[in-house]
């Protein structure tokens, strides 16, 4: 079911489905206490799952408060189960949330955080992710030679497990397409403008009926990127 709804938000929004999922996860965390072991630790992952799900709907309505909660929620339920890879993607989430208002040596803090701060290795797609995310914070920080081997990094991690199956469920959007639109986003953040306009240029055309909404948002850029080129 989560899956679905993380394929409905893609297309229109979570605004209609809070309230669904946020029964999930009481539905889900309700069974927590009668279970034990790596059943336990499965419902741990779910509820963290659904809680970052939340969390990102309610940034897009710009419920800030709402957002950080939910996603410290998700983080909280990762470490308990055990889920280094949960635990850093939910870190990765509010770097980005920090990058998003303005302040990048947060962000860029809270990304190296969810690249090196768990006791085991991530695998290469939540590494992928992690990576990407301390790119886009070292660029805002000006650190653009160091953004781009970063984005160089995050872009071959990705491209390691090509197949969805490959992937935790909550990184099925970052196959090769969506991975080197990241890479287009790095140099767009170094204002590597002809770089980035030539990459996105690459790229969009397969991302329209997929992602409509990211194809608006990366779109924008792209026309940006080569005005400034």
């Amino acid at each position: 079911m989560l899956a679905e709804h993380r394929r409905a938000e893609d297309e229109v929004g979570g605004r209609d489905l809070w309230p669904i999922v946020r029964s999930q996860v009481d539905s889900v965390t309700a069974l927590i206490p009668h279970a034990s072991g790596a059943t336990a630790d499965r419902l741990l992952l779910l509820a963290a799952e659904h809680a970052h799900w939340l969390s990102w709907v309610a940034w897009q309505e710009n419920r800030r408060g709402a957002a950080l909660s939910w996603i410290d929620l998700a983080h909280g339920w990762a470490i308990d189960g055990g889920h280094v890879d949960m635990a850093s993607w939910a870190q990765r989430v509010r770097a980005h949330y920090s990058l998003k208002i303005g302040d990048p040596v947060r962000a860029l803090r809270t990304a190296e955080g969810a690249r090196h701060g768990g006791a085991l290795p991530l695998s290469p797609a939540a590494e992928a992710a992690a990576v990407h995310q301390v790119a886009m914070a070292a660029a805002a920080c000006g650190e653009r030679d160091l953004a781009r081997r970063l984005a160089d990094d995050s872009l071959a991690l990705a491209l390691e497990v090509p197949d969805e199956g490959e992937r935790p469920g909550w990184l099925y959007w970052l196959d090769p397409l969506r991975a080197r639109l990241q890479a287009a986003d790095t140099a767009y953040a170094c204002r590597d403008w002809a770089s980035a306009a030539a990459q996105f240029s690459d790229t969009l055309p397969d991302l329209a009926e997929r992602f409509p909404r990211d194809h608006a948002h990366y779109r924008a850029r792209f026309e940006d990127a080569r005005a400034r080129a």
